[in-house]
C-alpha cells in the first residue's frame, strides 16, 4: 500500500505540531511521524507542562496564593501528598493531548507512530511495531511515499487518550 503525502513532519512537540498544522491549512497533505505512542513531545511528557502542573498544584494546595486575602494560616490542604501532585499532573496531560490530538485530527493531519531517521536526502524510514516502513521521494519531486507492508495497517488518526475517551472508566471518574 503506497500513501502520498507532501510533507512529512518527525515529532510531535510545539514545532512538530504547529509545522503539521499550519501546512495542512494551506492544503498540504501532512504525516506527523510520532516514535511515542502518544502525541506530545518531550513538553508535555517530561518538560514544561509537567514541571509547571507541578509547582502551580503545591502553591495552590498550601494557599501560598491566598494568603495576602484570607491570612498567613490559610491553606486549602493540611497535607500535600504524591497522590494530589500525580492526580492534578494525569488529569493536565491529559487535556493538553487531548487538544494536541483533536488540533491535528481537525486538520487532517495522518499520525504514524514509530521511530524516523533520514536514510538519504529523498528518504525516510520509519521502525514501528509492525517493522519497518520507508518514506521515499523521487529526486528532483516534491510529494513522499509511505510504502506500507500489506500487513501493516498504515497512519492513524489521533486516538482517544484517557481512560474516558476509550470507554474504560465511567465519564463521571
Amino acid at each position: 500500500m503506497n500513501l502520498h503525502y507532501d510533507m512529512i513532519v518527525i515529532g510531535s512537540g510545539p514545532a512538530g505540531k504547529r509545522a503539521a498544522i499550519q501546512a495542512a491549512k494551506i492544503g498540504k497533505k501532512v504525516l506527523l511521524v510520532e516514535k511515542n505512542e502518544i502525541v506530545g513531545g518531550v513538553t508535555v511528557h517530561t518538560g514544561t507542562i509537567p514541571s509547571k502542573t507541578l509547582r502551580e498544584t503545591v502553591l495552590f494546595l498550601s494557599g501560598w496564593r491566598q494568603r495576602g486575602i484570607y491570612g498567613r494560616s490559610y491553606k486549602v490542604k493540611d497535607n500535600i501528598t504524591a497522590d494530589d501532585l500525580k492526580q492534578r499532573l494525569d488529569s493536565t496531560l491529559s487535556q493538553e493531548i487531548e487538544i494536541i490530538q483533536h488540533q491535528l485530527m481537525r486538520n487532517g493531519v495522518d499520525i504514524h507512530y514509530g521511530h524516523a531517521r533520514f536514510n538519504d536526502e529523498h528518504s525516510i524510514s520509519v521502525e514501528d511495531h509492525g517493522g519497518s516502513v520507508s518514506v521515499e521521494s523521487e529526486p528532483g519531486q516534491t510529494t513522499f511515499t509511505l510504502v506500507l507492508p500489506e500487513s501493516n495497517a498504515g497512519p492513524r488518526e489521533a486516538t482517544p487518550s484517557t481512560p474516558q475517551e476509550r470507554g474504560e472508566l465511567p465519564a463521571g471518574e
